[in-house]
């Protein structure tokens, strides 16, 4: 017999195509804490009530970058502590951060929360780590000396931010995931592994379809990026996926991990977003201090 387990397996559909083993026993666990303690949300538009679409076109222009950048202010004032924004690529992290320090977001940020972003090189990374639980740890109690009451770490879909490093409690108070990390689509490997899929359904019609298997690499980077929130029973945190078409695609939904799309609530007005964002976090004060 053959069990296999992960924390991350959902989208289970694909393992059984890509193995070509049966898996007549499937089970997906409901996650160890209380569903109060965690807030799931999309929202499809942002503070001044232009679109979050970040398909590819839209992404690259002003109005979307500056519409992200009011959001994840907005959003560093309502949230304590650390929070972890993650993007689909480097190109959208890049795009982005320069946009915020030409139009004054990044300054606005940066009196709110220090600011570290993922690099792409390995070796750098562990500076990166330490200088945000630096000030994640200096300012568990209060604002440090720069003013700031926690860290906003930028990060992207698929590195090693994403995918091994530990968030527990104040670390990551949320988890923000911009757009949906599909694969490169005009990647050489990615066009080749869709037609094989493509190729071998032809004589074998349990093999997932290219588009099918393209679509579930998505929701696996997802999935692994969401589950930085959460590591212990005692935890607490928020996930939000800022896309309008989490709302208009009940498939993606349909895709997440088990504790997340039971919990997902599908926002267009971002104050209510927000203010539904503070009375959880107010919520989750009063549990700490109950539960110690």
């Amino acid at each position: 017999s053959i069990v296999l387990t992960s924390g991350t397996l959902s989208p289970m559909v694909t393992f059984a195509s890509e193995l070509e083993v049966k898996f007549p026993i499937t089970l997906e666990a409901n996650h160890v804490i209380d569903k109060s303690q965690v807030w799931v949300g999309t929202l499809g538009s942002g503070p001044t009530g232009n679109s979050l679409n970040a398909a590819y076109k839209n992404a690259n222009t002003y109005g979307f970058q500056d519409e992200v950048g009011q959001l994840v202010l907005e959003l560093c004032k309502t949230i304590p502590h650390g929070i972890l924004v993650f993007f689909p690529s480097y190109k959208m992290l890049n795009d982005l951060s320069d946009r915020w320090k030409t139009n004054g977001t990044w300054h606005q940020l940066f009196e709110r929360k220090a600011i570290i972003t993922e690099p792409r090189g390995g070796d750098q990374l562990d500076t990166a780590m330490r200088e945000f639980y630096s000030v994640i740890e200096a300012s568990n109690t209060g604002p440090n000396e720069y003013g700031q009451d926690g860290a906003l770490f930028m990060a992207v879909c698929r590195g090693k931010v994403s995918e091994g490093l530990d968030f527990a409690d104040n670390n990551a108070r949320a988890v923000v995931c911009v757009g949906i990390p599909f694969p490169a689509f005009k990647d050489t490997l990615v066009d080749l592994k869709k037609k094989y899929n493509d190729g071998r359904r032809s004589r074998n019609p349990n093999i997932l379809p290219g588009k099918d298997w393209y679509e579930i690499q998505a929701f696996r980077a997802l999935n692994q990026a969401l589950g930085r929130c959460i590591r212990h029973k005692k935890d607490w945190g928020a996930i939000l996926m800022v896309d309008d078409r989490y709302r208009m695609n009940p498939r993606y939904v349909n895709s997440l991990s088990k504790w997340v799309r039971g919990k997902v609530v599908h926002y267009n007005n971002c104050n209510m977003m927000l203010n539904s964002l503070k009375t959880f976090s107010a919520d989750m004060k009063l549990y700490e201090a109950e539960n110690g």
